[in-house]
């Protein structure tokens, strides 16, 4: 779907630690994740954030060699994101010194700093509060519908909503300085509007079906 980043949710690792790393590794699409630990608390799990190079970027008209954006990722504090007692117990670092630790990598390196943020509204309002240098926050895992961006001091914020029910489309106007100058956006609802990936929707309809024939059987087993 040629996204550039992924940042990891805790539903994520339903599919197991393995299955997350190994699709890292063999990924062309990069996982981040800012302050997801190993169970030691040090070592994270994936990078904390990428540098996505914008060649030929055209500001007001005229051409910029190249546009460097920095984009971190990181998800809300929780006990436990790992289910399954057999996996290894993951640590979930504080969110907010972990953006203030990639903010500080970053700033030097990028004309123009994202965020992911995997939390709820009053958390993406607080780490544009509580973290500077970030541009722009887009947020998800907010079940509350927000058609339009927001702006939090400096930091321009759009959030997608949950369940992948809406996506962001954000626009930004840059000066010659690669200074963010304007900004256009709005969250989009994937309706029936939208037509459907092909391929996705054919991984869709296999997962449904292995599901039902699941269900049979152990309803099957339920009856002997």
């Amino acid at each position: 779907m040629n996204y550039d980043v992924i940042n990891i949710g805790e539903r994520d690792f339903l599919q197991r630690i393995e299955f997350l790393t190994t699709k890292h590794k063999n990924n062309k699409t990069p996982f981040v994740s800012a302050n997801i630990f190993q169970p030691d608390g040090n070592t994270l799990v994936f990078p904390p954030y990428i540098i996505k190079k914008l060649k030929k970027f055209k500001a007001n008209g005229k051409k910029v060699p190249t546009l460097k954006v920095g984009i971190f990722g990181i998800v809300f504090k929780r006990l436990q994101i790992v289910i399954d007692k057999k996996e290894p117990q993951l640590v979930v670092g504080d969110p907010m010194e972990a953006a203030k630790k990639a903010v500080a990598e970053l700033k030097n390196k990028c004309d123009v700093i994202i965020a992911l943020a995997h939390t709820r509204y009053p958390q993406i309002k607080m780490l544009a509060q509580t973290v500077e240098g970030i541009d722009v926050i887009i947020g998800c895992h907010d079940p509350i519908y927000r058609p339009n961006t927001e702006k939090f001091g400096e930091a321009v914020a759009i959030i997608g909503g949950s369940k992948g029910q809406y996506i962001g489309d954000l626009r930004l106007d840059f000066d010659k300085d690669k200074n963010i100058v304007g900004q256009l956006g709005r969250t989009v609802l994937l309706d029936k509007k939208i037509k459907d990936d092909s391929e996705m929707a054919t991984l869709i309809r296999k997962f449904k079906a292995d599901k039902a024939k699941g269900i049979r059987k152990h309803a099957n087993n339920i009856r002997k």
